[in-house]
Formats: structure tokens, sequence, C-alpha cells
């Protein structure tokens, strides 16, 4: 069997045809072979013969015709007798019996994965070995892609609502890698922030925990950092003291910086113990948290500035008619107040609000794109009064990085970017991703994709909470999923060791291995119940 792809194959034959027929060159011949867009027609369909009825000067279904003539030997095995429908539609079905042939030809992978190979990676996509990609050719024009996915936030455990982000965004990964394109995943941690400086400052009177395994230091920092929290609250001393330690770790104390880092350590080797346990591919080298943008904020203020000033600086934007106030930079003078014939775009401005920096952005009318639900415009807040940063500032951040500078093995700056979280974030994407259009950083050759997903629910249907009402946490989920796979594998082992067969067995035969006792129901257990979780 060649190593061509089914349809590659079938092209081939349909090529070699025609240029017997016409005199071409066969790979001057396009034979226009397709999925079929009906399973009652077939798999594949070729419809060829009306673009070259013109040139043989014969009606499309006699050269429909000539054309199975041709093929049909040709084909062989592979496919059962073509039919033509219509005007001079070619239906192809393949056989199943040839379908089964090429499947098994296809080598298996290794029972046991080497260390070369882990389970873990997938099928190569610059393989140069056809076998090895299932004879699945690479997308003739490959795509330099980032995925974001998971995105769970240092010194607190990973819990529930990380679940669809990681997997669905490891699914996109893969899929995308595996059809050739140049993807980077990329894990942006929540590593940056006030919440830091409660810790640190609480850590500087009492020792870092350190019980037996990560995720169980993770569990004790995060009881630290409620009662951080609580003291921040009741004690302005201790609160002065946060909002300092803040400074100094966005400063770079030294002593500050490195109780930082060990927090985010211990952060970082719990979730990559979930990651291995969920079998996901996001490594330590794919996180890129808000602290790595931290020193390009400053510069997104300052460009942003330039690039989106305020449209009119002395009089308020009502006193403007619509079509001058609307108008895209440059062509306010042009227009004059008054105009009837402006055609504006949709458009954003800087500006300086309550000592904040807000970008307000106007559609192609004029009017405000986001509301409050009091109906007053509402902006992206990129930097408060206090001068501190937020979210969207980060993201802002990122999304200039990913697509200006990252560095893939194939070139420079993302084509697509892929966001995978929660459909709570829909308005912050859409307001950030508005901004950063403006702002001429995404530019239309980019693709930009939010893929949301809802809530993960409970047997009440509601979103999955404790009983005491707090978040379930994704190692107890998989720890009960492990148990409940277990606990169903041992109860069908008794059902059948209670059998009438197994009943009749000799008094004095030894006992079987429990269930229980083997290891290999709990590599059963844990494959059923992590695969539960990830595909429900």
């Amino acid at each position: 069997m060649t190593n061509e792809s089914l349809i590659e194959l079938l092209r081939r034959h349909f090529r070699d045809a025609i240029a017997e027929i016409t005199g071409k060159r066969a790979a001057d011949v396009d034979a226009m072979i397709r999925p079929a867009g009906d399973p009652k027609f077939g798999d594949y369909q070729c419809n060829v013969a009306m673009s070259l009825a013109k040139e043989l000067r014969a009606k499309p279904r006699e050269v429909a015709e000539r054309i199975v003539a041709a093929v049909q030997p040709r084909l062989g095995g592979l496919v059962e007798p073509l039919e033509i429908a219509g005007p001079g539609f070619i239906n192809i079905r393949l056989k199943a019996t040839a379908l089964a042939d090429y499947l098994g030809e296809i080598p298996r992978p290794p029972e046991e994965p080497s260390e070369a190979t882990p389970s873990h990676v997938p099928v190569s996509p610059a393989s140069t070995t056809f076998a090895d990609r299932l004879r699945i050719a690479p997308v003739a024009q490959p795509q330099r892609i980032v995925v974001e996915y998971s995105q769970p936030n240092i010194a607190k455990q990973m819990h529930v609502g990380h679940l669809r982000s990681t997997i669905i965004g490891d699914v996109f990964a893969r899929v995308l890698a595996f059809e050739g394109h140049d993807v980077i995943r990329q894990n942006h941690i929540g590593d940056w922030g006030t919440q830091f400086g409660m810790l640190i400052r609480w850590y500087r009177e009492h020792p870092l925990p350190t019980p037996q395994t990560h995720a169980d230091v993770l569990e004790a920092i995060e009881g630290d950092y409620r009662a951080a929290q609580q003291r921040f609250d009741e004690d302005p001393k201790f609160a002065d003291e946060a909002r300092r330690a803040v400074a100094e770790l966005q400063g770079g104390d030294p002593p500050t910086r490195e109780l930082w880092r060990q927090m985010c350590a211990v952060s970082q080797e719990a979730m990559n113990e979930l990651y291995k346990r969920l079998g996901v591919l996001l490594r330590p080298e794919d996180v890129r948290g808000e602290s790595f943008y931290n020193d390009q904020l400053p510069d997104i203020i300052r460009e942003l500035r330039e690039e989106l000033p305020p449209r009119v600086a002395a009089a308020p934007r009502e006193e403007l008619p619509p079509s001058v106030a609307s108008a895209p930079r440059g062509q306010r003078d042009e227009l004059g107040e008054g105009s009837a014939n402006a055609k504006p775009a949709p458009w954003a401005e800087v500006r300086d609000d309550q000592g904040a920096v807000c970008v307000f952005i106007w559609d192609e009318k004029g009017e405000p794109r986001f509301k409050s639900p009091e109906g007053q415009p509402l902006p992206l807040i990129i930097q408060k009064s206090d001068g501190a940063y937020l979210y969207a500032t980060t993201d802002l951040a990122a999304i200039r990085f990913r697509l200006r500078d990252l560095r893939f093995s194939s070139g420079v700056g993302a084509d697509r970017v892929i966001y995978v979280t929660d459909a709570r974030q829909k308005l912050h994407f859409e307001m950030f991703l508005a901004v950063a259009r403006a702002a001429g950083w995404v530019q239309p050759r980019h693709r930009i994709d939010h893929v949301t997903f809802g809530s993960v629910l409970g047997e009440d249907r509601r979103p999955l909470k404790t009983r005491a009402g707090g978040t379930v946490k994704l190692r107890e989920l998989l720890d009960e999923a492990e148990n409940r796979a277990r606990a169903l594998i041992e109860e069908r082992a008794r059902t059948k060791q209670a059998e009438p067969d197994d009943a009749q067995l000799d008094e004095q035969q030894a006992p079987a291995e429990t269930p229980a006792d083997s290891a290999e129901v709990a590599e059963v257990a844990r494959r059923v119940g992590i695969a539960a979780v990830k595909y429900a």
C-alpha cells in the first residue's frame, strides 16, 4: 500500500486518467476531488467533467463517462464501481475492505513508550516518515499559533474551574501541532499583584510551610494567605507594610524577590504534578506569567497615549456634532462642524478619569461600544489612580508581545492567538482586544479566538462546590474519580467471584489476589477515573 493519503491516492489516479483523455501533463491537472457533501452520494465526489466539457467539446456527462472508463481500472479494489449523477458528477465510494486494509497497515505505536518518546509527546508534525503521522499530510500553509490555557494562580491550589481550560486548550495545542502548525503553549499564571505583599509580609515573621509534598505546602500557603488577608483588613500597620512589600517586589529588592520565587517554585511544582496526572503537555518552559510583562507596562501606557490620544481636548464630547466627534484622527479638520457627509469608523481614545488612565471605545456612530448597567460609557481601565496596573494592562502587553516579539521555530510573531477561558471573561476580552486593534497591534492578517466554556456543574446542576460552599480542589476531584473507579472495579470483581462457576472451585485452591491489592486494578482505576473527569 502506498504512503499517500486516500484522497491523494484518488487524486493521482484521476489526474493520470484525465491527462490520458486531454493530452495534458498529469501535474497540470486539477482532478477536483472533494469530500462528498452528503454520505448518500459516497465518500468523495469528482466534479471535473463540467469544467472539461467545453474544452473537449462534449456534454459533461459524456466526459464523465470517459473519465470513469479510464480511471476505474486504475483504482482496482480501492472503490466500489463509480457512479455518475446528474449532469456529470462522479460519486466515489471507498470499499470497506480497502479502508480496513489501509488502516491496518498504519504502524501501531510501541506498547511501552521509551524515554526518548514518552507517552505524553504527540505524533511529530515535522516527522519525515509519513506512516508516523498516521498517513495524514501536514497543512500546506502552517501558521505560528499561540494557545493560552490553564492560567492558575500562584500560592493557590488549582480548583475544578481550571479543569476545562486545561483540557480544551491542550486538545487545541495537540491538534494544531499535529496538523503542522508551529504552536507555542502559554500558561499565563497569576504570579504578580497585591496578594503577594500580604504573603511576603506574613512570612517575614512566620516560616514558610515545609510539609512533605508540594501540594501540601501549597495548601498551607493558601491557609496563611487567608490569615494574612484577615490581618491586612484588621491591622493598619500590617496593611501599610504589605503595600511596601509590593513596592519592594516590583522594585527588585533581592530578599523580597527570593521569597516570592520560593512561593512560585512550590506552586509550579504542584501544578506540574497535576498536569502530569492529567496527561497534558504544559511544561515549565510554557509558563509566562504576569510578572514577565511587568517591566513592559509603563511602555504600554505610553504607547497607548501616543496612538489613542483624546480626540477633543478642549471641548466636551457632547458639544460636537456626532459626525465630527466620531471622525478618525486626521479627518476632523477636513469635515468641520456640521458636516453631514462624514463616514466615521470605530475608534478609541485614552483619557484620564478621576486620576485613572482609561481607554474609551466608540462605535462608528460615535456611541460607546461598551456601557455600564446605567447606560454610561464603560472604559477599559489600564492604570489606577494610585499608579497600579490591572489585568487588562498585562493582557495588552501579552498580546503585543505575542504578535510582535515572540520567537517561534519558524519566525517571529504569532499569526493566530487562541485564548481558552470561562465565559465570564467574555466582556474583558472584547474590551482589551478592541483596544489592541485600535492601537494597531492586532492587524487584519491576525486571527484572535476567545474560546469560552461554562461552569463545571454538580449533581444539582449548579456550579460544583464543597459542602462548605468553597471551590472543589482539582487534586481532590481527581482523587475522588480514581477512588470511585476503583470501587466499581472491585465491586464487579466481587460479583464475579460470587457467580456459581466460581463457587465450584476447590476449597483447597489458593485464593486469588484481591483486586484491591492489584497494581493492574490501580492502574485501570487511574486511567478510567482521570478519563472520566477529562472527557465527561
